[in-house]
């Protein structure tokens, strides 16, 4: 089943790997956004390496596809 906002050769057009920045674009927001939802542990398929931040594109597309909300809650930050 692919998201109806992103067909399945739109998905494919990205790099595997996204920054903040693709997110920002993908999901239509700004980038402050998409750091903020990550902070807060709302996306999925998320990774801090180093100091850079990097989401896996399928994951996230197979979020939005489904359609059900917030990812498990997983923590990037300390607080």
């Amino acid at each position: 089943m692919s998201s109806p906002v992103i067909s399945d050769s739109e998905g494919a057009a990205l790099p595997a790997v996204l920054t903040p920045d693709d997110l920002a674009v993908l999901l239509r927001v700004r980038k402050r956004a998409v750091l903020d939802a990550i902070q807060r542990g709302e996306l999925p398929g998320v990774r801090r390496v180093g100091r850079r931040i990097r989401a896996d594109r399928d994951t996230v597309l197979r979020w939005l596809a489904d359609g059900r909300g917030q990812a498990a809650k997983a923590r990037l930050f300390p607080k």
